[in-house]
């Protein structure tokens, strides 16, 4: 306070409590895959880790789930519901809907690509890199990483547990490939345990089997096999009805030609080249309107790569471009002849020719998108859902098929339910408590079984230590999950993974709310308040059941001081030491109980 010199009452508050800890979440999940589309309102997101709060946002910011395939479909429907296969192309939107569904909250989208790129090891690489940057996540899954050959996810899944080791605030939730049979199962495992290495395994865990479920489905025509084939088949004299002027069977052949030029469009560089052509010509125009660079529509040379494709099967492109793009264009052209005509100002002049330049380069629905495969995922998508209902409301074949294929089980990675569970668990009960012996919602079961000596050697790896968790139904309860071991499974210390989580989240909310200290004076004072903090966070922590120990001096310990934790030399050089330890509580995983016969007493 400065010198008191004015007569008068002053006041003074004084500090009584030392800095308290503000909790960080213990359960962020970073869910990095591929989506339908990887642009919005023009904005590439690519590699831009986005926080979400539900499946609605996802939905509106990178699209919906892939299209499934449709295996063995008969035109015989009970054939068809025996033997048809559903097979799932991509996982991230419906491992996302199993994560919200099983108890998660918010958590971050890394696109790494849409569905045409391509899967690609690089893709997750770079969204690993993208994700150094952000603090909050807290748990990585990749729930599209099983789509990579063995030879691939060998580079990613260790680069992982490396990026966490390196961070020392998250946790990895890894898949294993689907299992065909119970040999095949056994295969993936030890295929498992040679690709991820021995290195930083106190970082993740990995759990297995696939689970089976019956969540929404996109089913398009296109996605059924041999569907027109079957259709054309199927009633020869309904084919011949006419709705609305067109046969059923023109408006099929006309779906099934839509379908093969969107294929023709999507692999024709050329378009691509026009869309670059189109946005380099339009010049931009400062928003005080002192820029005037010549209206590139009025020039013939410009204007003339629009008009021009160079290969024929761009030829209906060029009609939608021509119906939409040019026609808006004279539209908006027509309108400033019109403006200008009633008189307006050069000022006025300059203003109506940018809004209309700015109004083409910012609210063109074509332009809103980067290449032709975002375009046509939002663009065409009118017409394919108007064909879709076409068949579905005329074809009673069809909207029984899609009855059948839609209540089919498919196969899902189990990461996206365990991320929801953790979740689940660390708000529920705290991140101290094994996501374990808890149900999986939204799954109708597993699409392996095990024998106690499979679930043996799942949970206890005698070579590398390298335990996987297993999901399984067990009667009257549902689908469990019964396992809590990181890959690190013959480390006593980091054996299993509520100790691993515990002292992530502990580390991190002493790490965040020590920082006060840095650059105040480094004595016994500091070193008082520092220790006091850290002894008052750990002792509601023991209250909470985090920490083992009847007394809390049993649970943990807090050091700091010259010559028990600092020498003479660690204060000259600005450094303050704190040693902390903790008895992590463990979760009981084997019960035994002990019988004998008691000899008659009386």
């Amino acid at each position: 306070m400065s010198t008191l010199k004015i007569p008068g009452v002053y006041v003074q508050e004084i500090p009584t409590f030392p800095p308290g800890v503000a909790e960080v979440n213990s359960a962020i999940p970073a869910f990095i895959g591929y989506t339908e589309r990887t642009n919005y309102n023009e904005i590439d997101l690519t590699n831009e880790p986005v926080k979400i709060q539900s499946m609605l946002e996802f939905s509106r910011l990178f699209g919906e789930s892939s299209p499934v395939k449709a295996k063995n479909v008969k035109l015989d429907l009970v054939e068809t519901e025996k033997n048809a296969t559903i097979e799932s192309q991509y996982f991230m939107y419906d491992s996302l809907q199993l994560y919200f569904l099983n108890g998660g909250g918010p958590c971050y989208i890394v696109s790494i690509g849409d569905f045409k790129v391509g899967i690609n090891q690089d893709h997750f690489l770079n969204a690993l890199n993208a994700l150094d940057l952000y603090d909050e996540p807290t748990i990585y899954l990749f729930p599209d990483a099983v789509l990579l050959p063995a030879t691939n996810l060998k580079n990613v899944l260790p680069v992982a547990l490396n990026k966490c080791s390196e961070l020392m605030d998250r946790f990895c939730i890894f898949d294993l490939p689907q299992n065909k049979s119970a040999i095949d199962s056994l295969e993936n495992i030890k295929d498992f345990r040679n690709t991820i290495g021995i290195a930083n395994l106190k970082y993740g865990a990995a759990y297995t089997p696939w689970l089976e479920t019956t969540l929404e489905k996109r089913i398009p025509a296109e996605s059924i096999e041999n569907i027109f084939d079957r259709l054309n088949e199927q009633n020869s004299i309904l084919l011949e009805k006419e709705i609305n002027g067109k046969m059923i069977k023109d408006v099929i052949a006309e779906y099934k030609a839509f379908l093969a030029l969107l294929t023709a469009l999507d692999a024709d560089n050329a378009i691509k080249d026009i869309y670059k052509t189109f946005k380099e010509s339009i010049p931009i125009y400062t928003t005080g309107g002192a820029k005037e660079d010549k209206n590139p529509f009025d020039d013939a040379e410009v204007f003339k790569p629009l008009k021009n494709f160079p290969t024929a099967s761009s030829a209906a492109f060029k009609s939608v471009w021509d119906n939409t793009v040019l026609a808006k264009i004279a539209s908006w052209k027509t309108e400033l002849s019109g403006e200008i005509a009633k008189g307006a100002t050069d000022a006025a002049k300059a203003t109506i020719k940018r809004d209309f330049l700015n109004a083409m380069t910012q609210n063109n629905e074509m332009l809103k998108f980067q290449n032709v495969s975002g375009w046509m995922n939002t663009a065409t998508k009118p017409n394919i859902d108007s064909y879709e209902n076409f068949l579905i409301e005329n074809i009673p074949y069809y909207s029984s098929l899609l009855k059948i294929l839609k209540t089919k089980l498919t196969s899902l990675p189990p990461s996206g339910a365990m991320a929801g569970l953790y979740c689940k668990t660390d708000n529920e009960r705290g991140v101290w408590k094994a996501p374990a012996n808890i149900s999986v919602n939204a799954v109708s079961g597993v699409t392996q079984l095990y024998t106690n000596s499979d679930l043996a050697e799942l949970n206890v790896d005698p070579i590398a230590g390298k335990s996987v968790n297993v999901i399984r139904p067990i009667t009257g309860y549902g689908t469990m999950v019964m396992g809590a071991r990181t890959l690190a499974g013959n480390d006593a210390e980091w054996r299993y993974i509520p100790v691993r989580r515990l002292f992530i989240f502990i580390e991190e909310n002493l790490k965040k709310s020590t920082s006060w200290a840095v650059f105040e004076p480094n004595d016994r004072l500091l070193w008082l308040k520092v220790r006091t903090q850290i002894e008052n966070y750990l002792f509601e922590l023991w209250r909470r059941g985090a920490l083992a120990g009847a007394k809390p001096e049993h649970a943990y310990q807090v050091t700091c001081g010259l010559n028990s934790t600092m020498t003479p030399q660690d204060i000259l050089e600005g450094k303050l030491y704190i040693e902390v330890k903790l008895a992590a509580v463990r979760p009981t995983e084997f019960i035994v109980l002990k019988f004998s016969h008691q000899l008659q007493k009386s």
